[in-house]
């Protein structure tokens, strides 16, 4: 078990923190917590999984199971870096924010206000006019799920320039609003809207911005070869043989806005943990102010049985009595997912190398259900 206490702004006079009880908890969960994930590992036959425990402003226990190279059987650490995939979209959400609190864009904007190449995009079934930028953060913007250019399926995708190329290609395939429908697409234009408001490149905007402000040191957009050891290696299943291969390392190109961030379970410690700091708190007016942290997670549309709802950029759970906040990821040999419980103060990380693996969330909310209770 591994304690690491994360950057705490300076607190007003009189505040107390009260998380003692949350602590008893966590220590007298923990043993069949740690139990139930090493059954776990061995039954879903997980190469490894990097799992970690946010309480307030600290990663208050974090362990690594399994390995983080089969060659070797090393564990991963609280820093080891994964693909964390999705998760990136929770970054790109609050560049846009942070633009929109500094007067460079407003959430109801079109997209093509901002990207006027977009004029050129077929209006299949919704029209470019309700293509928002308020929309595209909660995949309700009725564009298509990728670029039609080869995206999966290839060896890298395709650069910005390229994706900008093939707009006049690219669908509106439903009305807004009728329906959500993900987009990785959305997220990657998202990308280029904050480069040409902020006048920098997307990756040097979220560095300066966020993840230096934050502190998160692990994190990395471009993993250079000779810094490849940092990163756990990331397994797929062979549909040949009844075992793993390392799976391919493909760069996102054009729409990494959506999905390309190297992670670690400490630097998403301190990223969670930003979620739950408020102006009572002295929150750094550089990152996010408390007004709109609170825009950040307020849902924007719920699912019919209000079992679940998207917000700007975090998706909302209901467990029981229980509301989380969270996303997950998928990329080449990489599953992950963040969930947190703002009421609380209270979250969990689940880093997996292996892609495909569907159930990644149900570790996290196993977690936070567990400490919390239910």
């Amino acid at each position: 078990r591994r304690r690491r206490h994360l950057p705490v702004p300076p607190q007003p006079p009189g505040y107390t923190r009260t998380m003692t009880d949350t602590t008893d908890r966590i220590t007298a969960a923990l043993p069949e917590i740690e139990s139930e994930l090493e059954q776990l590992v061995l039954d879903d036959r997980l190469p490894g999984l990097c799992v970690g425990i946010v309480v307030d402003q600290e990663l208050a226990w974090s362990k690594g199971l399994g390995t983080r190279d089969l060659a070797t059987g090393e564990p991963a650490d609280e820093h080891t870096l994964h693909r964390v995939a999705s998760i990136t979209k929770t970054l790109t959400t609050a560049a846009v924010l942070q633009l929109r609190d500094r007067g460079g864009l407003s959430l109801d904007d079109t997209l093509q206000e901002h990207i006027p190449e977009f004029a050129s995009v077929r209006e299949v079934a919704g029209r470019r006019d309700d293509v928002t930028l308020r929309r595209l953060l909660t995949h309700r913007a009725g564009l298509v799920t990728e670029t039609p250019l080869p995206t999966w399926s290839a060896s890298e995708f395709p650069s910005r320039d390229e994706i900008l190329a093939a707009l006049p290609d690219t669908e509106i395939v439903l009305p807004a609003d009728q329906a959500f429908k993900y987009s990785n697409l959305a997220f990657g234009l998202l990308g280029e809207v904050i480069a040409r408001v902020s006048g920098q490149d997307y990756f040097e905007y979220v560095q300066q911005h966020l993840l230096d402000p934050l502190q998160m040191t692990d994190s990395i957009y471009w993993l250079p070869e000779d810094q490849r050891h940092r990163m756990a290696v990331g397994y797929s299943p062979d549909l040949f043989r009844d075992q793993l291969k390392p799976a391919p390392y493909v760069g996102l190109g054009g729409v990494a806005a959506c999905g390309q961030l190297h992670s670690s379970g400490a630097d998403l410690a301190r990223w969670i943990s930003l979620q739950f700091r408020s102006s009572e708190r002295a929150i750094a007016d550089d990152v996010l102010s408390s007004s709109t942290l609170n825009q950040f997670h307020q849902p924007q549309y719920f699912e019919p049985d209000w079992s679940a709802a998207q917000c700007l950029g975090w998706r909302s759970l209901r467990v029981g009595n229980n509301v989380y906040h969270g996303h997950g990821g998928g990329i080449f040999g990489f599953s992950s997912h963040v969930l947190f419980s703002r009421q609380h103060r209270i979250g969990a990380i689940a880093l997996a190398n292996l892609w495909p693996y569907p159930l990644i969330q149900s570790i996290t909310v196993r977690i936070l259900e567990r400490l919390l209770g239910n």
